[in-house]
């Protein structure tokens, strides 16, 4: 399935102009697609941090095939469930150092989707990170369920 859905660059997925104002975004309503998988040219860095109302923000730096750098929302939740299940016993650095070698030394094929629009912008798709593959498993063979919270 990865495979099948492999492109060379961001912007071959949407083939629409991809706009960096607040984010990446193509308008509403453009493209032949909304999802897609490339492998990364190079991975910057894995970061989580805190953000607003105590709830985590999650993202990942990578340059694509295009040698254009992005700086996208990780939306998913395995990636998220791991991340706060570490934070129980590292430092948000800590896993964010261990998981940028992980990815840096791993054949690595992220699955890119677009979110909606929201009221402050209801004209703009939002590039997100709905997926991160990683071979060897970054996860080591677990699934979204062995990190979830209770009663999630």
């Amino acid at each position: 399935v990865l495979d099948r859905s492999l492109f060379s660059s961001v912007s071959a997925i949407f083939e629409e102009p991809i706009h960096s104002e607040h984010g990446h975004y193509i308008m509403d309503g453009r493209g032949p697609r909304s999802l897609g998988t490339v492998r990364p040219r190079r991975i910057l860095r894995a970061i989580h941090e805190p953000g607003e109302g105590g709830k985590w923000k999650y993202r990942l730096g990578f340059v694509d095939g295009d040698d254009i750098t992005y700086w996208l929302t990780v939306t998913d939740l395995t990636w998220r469930y791991f991340h706060d299940h570490e934070r129980q016993t590292r430092t948000p650095e800590e896993i964010a150092v261990q998981v940028t070698n992980s990815l840096r030394t791993s054949e690595i094929y992220l699955r890119i989707g677009l979110a909606r629009g929201w009221e402050q912008h209801p004209d703009r798709c939002y590039l997100q990170l709905t997926g991160v593959y990683t071979f060897p498993d970054y996860l080591k063979g677990r699934t979204f369920a062995d990190f979830a919270p209770h009663g999630k």
